[in-house]
Formats: C-alpha cells, structure tokens, sequence
C-alpha cells in the first residue's frame, strides 16, 4: 500500500472463500439433474396408476353391458318361445273347434278327423286349411260373416273447436255455437269472445244419430253480448255467421278424423268484416 502497488488485487473477479463441503459447478448441475428426473418419473407413476383405473373401470362397465345384453338377449328368446308355443296351443284349440262344428257336413266329424289326422294335414302346420274350415261358421253351405260396420254409420260425434277471421265488431261478450242435427237441435256451446280466433273447450262435443245419406249439420254463431248494469238478462246479439254441410262432406271428414276447416256463411255486418270465417270441427 505504501508503495502504490495494486497488481496482487483481483481485477473483474469475485472472492469466495471455498470450503471442503462446497460442490462444483458440475456436481450442482448433475443433483439438479437427478431431481428432475425424480419428479418426472413420479408424475409418470402416477399418470400410469391413473391410466390403469380409468382402463380397469370402463373394462368393468363393458362388462355389465356385455351382461345385460345377454341377459336381454335370453329374455327376449325366452319370450318369443313363448309366443310360439301359446301359438300353436291356439291353433290346436280353433282345430279341434273348427272339426267338432263339421258335424253337419258330408261325412260328420269322423270325416274331419280323418283328414286332420292323415299325414301332411296337421292343423298346426296348415293354418290356411283350418281358418277355411273355422272362421267360415263351421255349417256346409254357410258364406262369411257379415263385416262389422263402422261405428260412424250410426252415430257421429261432431266437436266444434274454434273459429278463425271472427272479429268481435267492438262488442266483448261470448260467442254462441249452436248445433243441429236433421233440423232438430243438438244442443249448444259458449265461450267469452276476446278476439278474432274464438275456441271452445266445455260442452263442445254433441252425438247425432245417422239416418241416411240425407243428414245435414247445421252450426249458428250466435254473439251474446255482456249484460248491461241493471239487466236481469243477457242480451242476445244477431246470428254472426252459419254453416250447413251435407253428409258427403261430413264423411270425407269423419274419415280423415282430423279437424277440418269449413267455411262459414256471414250475416249482417259481419258480412263486410269476416268475409273470410271458418270454424274448425272434428267429426269422429
């Protein structure tokens, strides 16, 4: 220092004192080294352990459904075993029905034994031979019966649901559909009429007896206004509008068995402001 000699300190480098237990450079990096590979073969354990649950439980699952097909498989076979057995068992009771009724016929029921019991002549196998001899009335000579005739070549059950293109004219009250039937009244139906589709749902379904290809169903809307403060009773407006269909009509509607749309005929104003109305039935 007394002579200005600066040589012995160290220029652009640090000083540490090394101790005996201090690791290298290279040690430190290969500890860090083997630390991560420690972590990454945990996290490789443990994606494996997870692998292996998920694979073992979807393994079980498949399995169940496996069972359960099987065992829907077995029901099913089961049951169609069934069905065939109750089958034939049927067809042996029409057979042995169809030749005890052959006793009035040519050669009595001996005959018919006879056939039935000859080879290639089992009722079971030929059920287009049996159903000849029982559902044609079991007597010789005797022809098919008769169909059944439709429910609606006796009685037709007209529904009225709504109608449509019907506005109120500026008077709220209830709209009246009345019902008739060959001319004799069927009975009515009321709503509160708030707007230009009017429905009904309470007592809007009437039964009509048929009585030939003349039958004619005659509806009337009928307005009735809302009573006035001080009136005893309601006030009945005008007819709004009317329909009248013949039984070719009806029919065609009765067999589609949906509701249909007819027409309707206005009256009186509505003439000019519902040119347009229809009502919706569903004859059945």
């Amino acid at each position: 220092m007394d002579s200005d000699d600066v040589e012995w300190f160290p220029k652009n480098k640090a000083m540490c004192l090394k101790q005996d237990d201090d690791l290298s450079e290279g040690e430190r990096m290969e500890e860090m080294l083997n630390g991560i590979g420690v972590r990454i073969d945990a996290s490789e354990n443990r994606l494996s352990l997870t692998t292996e649950k998920r694979t073992d439980k979807l393994l079980r699952m498949v399995e169940v459904i496996m069972r359960q097909q099987k065992e829907a498989t077995a029901r099913l076979e089961f049951m169609s075993d069934a069905v065939k057995a109750q089958g034939k068992q049927l067809a042996r009771v029409v057979a042995r029905n169809g030749l005890e009724e052959m006793d009035a016929g040519p050669g009595g029921v001996q005959h018919g034994r006879l056939q039935s019991a000859m080879p290639g002549n089992d009722p079971i196998d030929d059920v287009a031979s049996l159903s000849t001899a029982s559902l044609a009335g079991g007597e010789a000579g005797a022809g098919p019966r008769p169909a059944a005739r439709p429910a609606w070549e006796e009685r037709v059950t007209v529904e009225v649901l709504d109608a449509v293109e019907i506005p109120n004219g500026g008077s709220m009250g209830a709209l009246i559909a009345r019902v008739s039937w060959n001319g004799e009244p069927r009975g009515e139906t009321e709503t509160m009429w708030m707007g230009p589709k009017p429905s009904w749902f309470v007592g809007n379904k009437f039964n009509c007896r048929r009585g030939g290809d003349a039958d004619r169903l005659t509806v009337n809307l009928v307005r009735r206004e809302q009573k006035k403060k001080g009136s005893k009773k309601k006030s009945e407006g005008e007819v709004v509008a009317m329909l009248e269909l013949g039984w070719p009509f009806l029919k065609e509607a009765v067999l589609q068995g949906t509701k249909t749309y007819f027409p309707l005929v206005p009256s009186g104003d509505f003439r000019e402001v519902a040119p347009d109305c229809q009502i919706g039935l569903k004859l059945s």
